[in-house]
């Protein structure tokens, strides 16, 4: 969707500046437009060759709660992240032209549960990624 779609359909759009200078598009369609953040809200950071993690009161210099990383992964240039409603965390990556899938609890040098990838995919540096309301 594009963001005029987004808004279009009631949805809430924000950015987000991290830290290491890059920023963030935050899309909420699901009502209320109005995110509440507790205790276990998570930011997550694709990094070119890892994904970690930060809570969202996060400030200053500080290391990531997790991260995953390391030639397991495959990783070769990480573009996006994107959670589903069961945790599962989606990794487009625009170098190896796939779409690899982590659980929730993934941290450290581990390889993807299934991945989106090969020659019918069509991908040519997928660099976005979204899931549906169902997601």
């Amino acid at each position: 969707m594009t963001l005029r779609q987004l808004r279009s359909a009631g949805c809430y759009i924000g950015w987000a500046v991290l830290l290491t200078g890059a920023m963030m598009l935050i899309a909420s369609c699901s009502p209320p437009p109005v995110h509440h953040p507790t205790a276990d809200t998570t930011i997550y950071v694709a990094s070119q060759t890892n994904v970690s993690t930060f809570p969202l009161a996060a400030t200053g210099n500080v290391a990531p709660t997790t991260a995953i990383a390391g030639s397991t992964t495959t990783f070769s240039d990480v573009h996006r992240t994107a959670v589903d409603s069961s945790g599962n965390i989606y990794v487009s990556d625009c170098g190896a032209d796939k779409v690899d899938v982590y659980p929730g609890t993934a941290t450290g040098n581990v390889a993807p549960t299934s991945a989106i990838a090969g020659s019918s995919t069509g991908f040519s540096c997928p660099s976005g990624i979204a899931l549906d309301s169902t997601g």
